[in-house]
């Protein structure tokens, strides 16, 4: 009887091990310092192929392009919360990538939740709170009211760094490209210049041949890359009528020099 006891007490601690081995982390995180993913020699672990429309054909794919799946352009009234504006875009690229019902997401329930300008704070707020659905809190809406907060929400598990400013130039173009070419929209931020805020009907943005005061940085979505053109091609939240209908092309030299930081997002 005894060996009978001491065998099933030993299989439950095995089944004890195995199950915890194989439950996903939890997704409220409780300290900043746990939160993201840094390091970039973990790209090939935590950069997983969108199905249906990445690949790992890294000799392929010369060029790439993930605009046919984001949702058209829209405008912010206030160019303070483009980083809301570019992390619910890519956000929602996700959340419909595999529905026939193509919802938008709030930018603005983010923008009024956090107060800090800090992107980081809005992915954290995307991982413990969540955000709603822009039908459920429309674009531009100036206050939460108490019903909202209990609106289903839409959350992330985690984020990717992808890279930062210390990040050289031709790292961040490789990191770049393979995070494209898996299926991921990026979330970048980027050093801005007075006359890139009124492009208009431009396809490509030279910053070397152009005005090169600086006004500060934006937040945009890289959702293409075309190694032919040697450039990226980013969507703005600046409205249609900006750039090339909302986008805009950017070469790699501009683009490593500029770019400070990216990030991905885990679902």
């Amino acid at each position: 009887m005894t060996k009978s006891f001491v065998f099933i007490g030993f299989f439950i601690f095995c089944a004890a091990i195995l199950i915890a081995q194989d439950t996903p982390p939890a997704t409220t995180y409780t300290s900043r310092s746990a939160f993201g993913i840094r390091n970039t020699d973990k790209l090939e672990q935590y950069l997983k192929i969108v199905e249906g429309v990445g690949s790992s054909a890294k000799d392929i794919l010369a060029e790439q392009s993930l605009k046919s799946f984001m949702m058209p352009p829209r405008k912010t009234s206030d160019n303070k919360h483009s980083a809301e504006y570019a992390l619910t875009a890519c956000f929602e690229y996700y959340a419909n990538l595999n529905s026939n019902y193509k919802d938008n997401l709030s930018p603005d329930y983010l923008s009024l939740n956090i107060v800090s300008g800090n992107i980081e704070d809005d992915l954290f707020f995307l991982a413990n709170t969540g955000t709603v659905s822009a039908s459920v809190f429309p674009f531009d809406s100036p206050y939460i009211t108490p019903g909202i907060n209990s609106a289903m929400k839409y959350k992330i598990k985690n984020f990717i760094q992808l890279f930062q400013s210390t990040t050289k130039p031709q790292q961040k173009i490789y990191d770049l490209r393979k995070a494209i070419m898996r299926g991921h929209p990026i979330t970048i931020e980027l050093r801005i210049t007075q006359d890139f805020q009124s492009l208009q009907q431009t396809k490509f943005w030279n910053y070397r041949n152009g005005d090169k005061n600086f006004i500060g940085t934006k937040y945009l979505v890289v959702v293409g890359y075309d190694d032919e053109r040697k450039a990226v091609e980013l969507l703005n939240s600046s409205g249609r009528e900006w750039g090339n209908g909302g986008y805009i092309w950017v070469s790699y030299d501009d683009f490593g020099e500029l770019a400070l930081n990216g990030y991905v997002l885990m679902l």
